[in-house]
């Protein structure tokens, strides 16, 4: 389960950084092409990556809701352990 945590981890950095690096490049190039890439391809590489990157936040609190009810579970009714 650790690896599979790490890979995810991997995976949704790598997701964040092709969302946020295209969402600046659409942001600063108001023109046609972007860096050598046309305008709607970089569009949709940041509207794909920013889905990608939706999933698997969803994938990781699922996977890590069993730790957040042990943790939400372990505190007494004034809230210290």
């Amino acid at each position: 389960m650790s690896r599979l945590k790490g890979v995810l981890s991997i995976c949704l950095a790598a997701a964040f950084l092709i969302s946020a690096l295209s969402g600046i490049a659409l942001w600063i190039w108001k023109g046609g092409m972007i860096l050598g890439i046309a305008r709607w391809i970089m569009s949709g590489i940041h509207t794909w990556s920013s889905i990608v990157m939706f999933a698997l936040v969803i994938v990781h609190f699922l996977l890590n809701l069993k730790t957040l009810r042990r943790e939400l579970g372990s505190k007494g009714k004034d809230g210290k352990q």
